[in-house]
């Protein structure tokens, strides 16, 4: 099977597959890591959600979710993509700066990251094409 995403046409030989993990970081607004990418260095969020006068969750942005697979390219058309193998470690610093926490997602094959702010807590979705955990 293949599949055009972007213009890059990607071969897929066992049809869809995927493996996924949410993770929240409670008392904690900083994010870091992921891979080395053309963009800040903490971490921005991918999407944002707030709540109404009602408490009813709104989606206020939604942007592309970062990108991991091994590459070499050094423009900026992919600014969420990595720029070499993709080294999948997040960092996360606690509000009150007094402890850090670390993740580290062992998946080579093709994985994106959306990170999420709802109402000011961290969320991650970690997706990848196929594996195992």
């Amino acid at each position: 099977m293949e599949k055009e995403w972007k213009g890059i046409l990607e071969h897929i030989p066992y049809g869809p597959q995927a493996v996924s993990l949410d993770v929240g970081f409670h008392n904690a607004n900083n994010v870091y890591g992921i891979p080395e990418r053309i963009n800040s260095f903490k971490v921005k969020n991918t999407v944002e959600y707030k709540r109404d006068e009602s408490g009813k969750m709104i989606k206020v942005k939604e942007e592309e979710p970062f990108r991991l697979f091994t590459c070499d390219h050094f423009n900026d058309k992919y600014p969420n993509h990595s720029q070499y193998g993709a080294v999948p470690i997040m960092h996360v610093r606690t509000d009150n700066k007094k402890s850090m926490l670390g993740m580290y997602w062992c998946n080579s094959s093709d994985t994106f990251v959306d990170v999420l702010s709802i109402d000011d807590k961290k969320y991650a979705h970690w997706i990848s094409e196929t594996g195992h955990l």
